[in-house]
């Protein structure tokens, strides 16, 4: 068993080494990453920065830490989360905000809801309507929101 280890320390993770064990050298409770660090060290079999280096690259090929997700809880994909008040939906690897996946809109274009329907806007058109808004208010309004927005800018630490 000591053999087996010291030819195969060098090129495999212990956790690798623990599914090695368990199929060649198999027991009564199952190996695992703390028996084979154990065992390392009492051996004094201790990986040099390029032998880790080697080990982490080859298990990054084999999608090993992809795998390993999977014990820990990796969204399935279109599994929906809040974050921040904001519904967002695992769509192709990554999470997109969820009126988005909706919609099919692509990232510069802009999801736009008025009266009721949700329209596809390109930020050119969003500004020139944000703007339209802006300028309907009355003033008394507008100088409201300056200072709200300055204040905003003073509790969070921006300067003008």
């Amino acid at each position: 068993m000591e053999q087996y280890l010291t030819k195969h320390y060098q090129k495999n993770g212990d956790k690798k080494l623990s599914e090695m064990f368990e199929a060649r050298f198999p027991k009564h409770f199952k190996w695992t990453l703390k028996h084979i660090e154990k065992k390392r060290m009492y051996l004094n079999l201790i990986r040099t920065p390029e032998q880790i280096w080697q080990i982490k690259s080859k298990n990054s090929k084999a999608q090993d830490h992809i795998k390993n997700w999977d014990t820990r809880g990796r969204a399935a994909e279109g599994e929906i989360r809040i974050w921040k008040g904001r519904k967002y939906i695992k769509h192709n690897g990554q999470f997109i905000l969820y009126h988005r996946h909706l919609v099919n809109a692509k990232p510069d274009q802009v999801v736009r809801v008025h009266e009721g329907q949700i329209k596809i806007i390109d930020r050119e058109e969003n500004c020139r309507l944000n703007n339209k808004q802006r300028h309907a208010l009355p003033r008394e309004l507008k100088k409201t929101i300056t200072a709200l927005n300055q204040l905003k800018k003073i509790i969070n630490g921006q300067k003008n």
